[in-house]
């Protein structure tokens, strides 16, 4: 592969890491900073990518903050280098997964339950009703719906790809079997 067959190659995965962020809401430029950061073979520090990409330091260090909670870029520093910081993609999809699985939506889980106990505290003090019963049987729904979330939260987190793909396939022979 000639040098300029390899920088067609990197400008089309970069180009739809971009894209895909953008499907996320996410800007287009943490998209192409990951995907730059993805294909390189070592860490890089925001001069690297500042170079690399053209983009302003500012907007490297803000997309740097925004991957690395989205777990998908992680900070490091090299001995004898000082302050300065190196980045590195997670390679990993399904390792990224976990973890937004597991801390953003047990977060989400948590606010809402929050909720749902709040607002069964005021629909006890609150006069029987066809509002407050329709009230009451919707937050039973919620909290069904979450506690099923939680449950699949935790076992997801608890297998690995290669174990739930294996689940996934045996329920579906199980399933075809009884068509």
């Amino acid at each position: 592969m000639t040098s300029d067959e390899f920088e067609q190659a990197r400008d089309a995965i970069v180009d739809a890491m971009a894209q895909a962020a953008e499907v996320y809401g996410i800007n287009q430029s943490y998209g192409r900073l990951y995907g730059i950061l993805y294909l390189s073979p070592e860490p890089c520090s925001l001069d690297d990518l500042v170079e690399e990409s053209g983009y302003a330091k500012s907007t490297v260090s803000s997309a740097m903050k925004a991957l690395e909670r989205y777990y998908l870029v992680s900070r490091h520093s090299k001995p004898g280098e000082g302050k300065r910081v190196y980045f590195t993609a997670e390679t990993d999809f399904w390792t990224v997964f976990e973890e937004i699985g597991a801390q953003e939506g047990r977060r989400e889980l948590r606010i809402m339950t929050r909720g749902i106990d709040s607002a069964e505290r005021a629909l006890e003090e609150a006069p029987e009703t066809e509002r407050t019963e329709h009230a009451r049987e919707r937050l039973d729904e919620l909290t069904t719906l979450f506690e099923r979330i939680d449950t699949l939260l935790t076992f997801v987190s608890d297998h690995s790809l290669d174990e739930l793909v294996e689940l996934i396939e045996l329920a579906q022979t199980i399933d075809d079997d009884r068509s």
